[in-house]
C-alpha cells in the first residue's frame, strides 16, 4: 500500500512539475487512471519530451496537452507517435507549425489506434470528396476531426446527398471545391443541418434544385446554418426592412448567394440604415443589386459617397459602379483638391440618431475651408 502511495505521489509530483494545475489533476487521473501505473522515467518523460522536441513545445503547450489528452503519456513515441506524426508532416504536407498547432487542437488524433486511419481518410478525402491534393494540408488544418470520422458513416452519405442526380446534383469536382472553401460541411449534421437547409432555400424562398445548388456553391457555408436560429431570422430581416417577399428574397441570393451568410446586427443592419436613410437609395436597387451589400460601409460606400458629394459630381455614376471601382479609377474619375480623412469611424448608434450628417458636415469645413453641400 506505502508503495502505491509513493507511485501516485510521484505521479502527481511530476505533473505538477510540468505546470499541471493541482486542482486539474484530479479530474485528469479520473479520466485517465492509468496514468498511475506509468513509469515516469521509462515512459511518461520519455513520450513528453519525445511530442516537446518534434513538436516544439512551449511550457504552456505541455501543460494544455496533459490536460486535454493525458491518454498521449502512455504511447510508444517510436511504434505510435513517430508514425502518424511522419504522415501527417509527409503524407498530408503539414508543416512544422500548422502540425503543432493541429496536434494542439486535436491531439486525439495522435491517440487513433492505427495510422492506417490516417491514410484512409486523406485517400477518401482526395479520391472520394475531390480535394486536390494542393489543398489538402489548408483543409487538415482547418477541420483536422475529419481524420477521424467514419467514412461510411458520416462523410460518404454527405457526399451523396450533394452529388446525388435527383438532389442538389454537383459535380465531384465542384463538391471537392467547395469542401475545400468550407471542409466544416463534412462534420455538420445530415439530417439537422444540410437537409433542412437545402429544404429551407427550396420550400421558403422557392428556389428550384438547379437554384439551390448554384446558391450552395456559391456559398457552402450556409449548409453548417442553423435554418430556425440563422436562416428564418436572415430572411425574415429583409423582407421587412426592403418590403419584399420571400420569394423576392430568394431572387436576392440567387444573385448574391453570400448575402445569408452576412452579419445582420454587427454588418447588413447599419450599411441598409444608412444606404436608405442618408444615401436616398431606392429599396429597389438593393433588391436588384444585393452585392451592394457586401462592401465596407466604413472603408469603401461612406466615404465614396461623401466624396462624389463633395465634389458635386452626385449622379454622375450608379451606385454599383460608383463602389465597384478600384481607388485607383474612381479617384482619377472623381479627382478632388480637399484631403481625405484616414479614417471614418461611424457606428450603428450615429447613424440611427442622425450624427452621421453633422459630422460629414464638420468634416467637409475641415478638409476643404468652405460649407458642406
Amino acid at each position: 500500500v506505502c508503495v502505491c502511495v509513493c507511485v501516485c505521489v510521484r505521479q502527481i509530483e511530476w505533473m505538477e512539475e510540468e505546470g499541471v494545475a493541482p486542482s486539474a489533476i484530479p479530474k485528469i487521473l479520473q479520466k485517465n487512471p492509468q496514468i498511475l501505473g506509468l513509469n515516469i522515467d521509462a515512459r511518461l518523460k520519455e513520450t513528453l519530451g519525445y511530442l516537446k522536441s518534434q513538436l516544439q513545445l512551449s511550457g504552456e503547450d505541455v501543460t494544455c496537452l496533459i490536460a486535454s489528452a493525458p491518454s498521449l503519456l502512455g504511447l510508444h513515441p517510436q511504434r505510435t507517435l513517430e508514425p502518424k506524426l511522419m504522415f501527417l508532416s509527409d503524407g498530408v504536407g503539414l508543416e512544422p507549425r500548422v502540425l503543432r498547432k493541429l496536434v494542439l487542437k486535436s491531439p486525439g488524433l495522435l491517440t487513433l489506434s492505427k495510422t492506417a486511419k490516417l491514410e484512409h481518410n486523406v485517400e477518401f478525402l482526395v479520391s472520394k470528396v475531390g480535394i486536390p491534393r494542393t489543398s489538402l494540408s489548408r483543409v487538415i488544418e482547418k477541420a483536422p476531426s475529419l481524420l477521424a470520422l467514419s467514412t461510411s458513416n458520416n462523410l460518404q452519405p454527405i457526399i451523396d446527398f450533394l452529388t446525388d442526380p435527383r438532389g442538389l446534383a454537383i459535380g465531384h469536382a465542384k463538391v471537392g471545391a467547395m469542401v475545400a472553401q468550407q471542409p466544416q460541411i463534412l462534420m455538420s449534421s445530415l439530417e439537422h443541418k444540410l437537409k433542412p437547409c437545402v429544404a429551407f432555400l427550396q420550400e421558403e424562398l422557392s428556389l428550384s434544385v438547379s437554384q439551390a445548388s448554384k446558391v450552395v456553391q456559391g456559398s457552402p457555408s450556409l449548409l453548417g446554418f442553423s435554418v430556425s436560429a440563422n436562416l428564418q431570422g436572415k430572411v425574415a430581416f429583409y423582407s421587412t426592412a426592403l418590403g419584399v417577399t420571400r420569394a423576392q428574397v430568394g431572387s436576392m441570393v440567387c444573385k448574391f448567394p453570400t448575402l445569408l451568410s452576412l452579419s445582420i446586427e454587427g454588418n447588413v443592419k447599419l450599411k441598409l440604415r444608412y444606404m436608405l436613410r442618408y444615401m436616398h437609395v431606392d429599396k429597389q436597387v438593393i433588391v436588384t443589386s444585393p452585392q451592394l451589400l457586401a462592401y465596407s460601409l466604413r472603408n469603401r460606400i461612406y466615404p465614396r459617397y461623401l466624396h462624389v458629394n463633395r465634389i458635386g459630381a452626385q449622379g454622375q455614376a450608379s451606385l454599383s459602379s460608383l463602389l465597384c471601382m478600384p481607388d485607383k479609377v474612381f479617384y482619377e474619375r472623381f479627382p478632388s483638391t480637399y484631403q481625405k480623412p484616414e479614417a471614418y469611424n461611424i457606428s450603428l448608434s450615429d447613424v440611427a440618431s442622425g450624427m452621421v450628417r453633422s459630422r460629414e458636415k464638420a468634416d467637409y469645413v475641415t478638409t476643404s475651408g468652405g460649407e458642406g453641400p
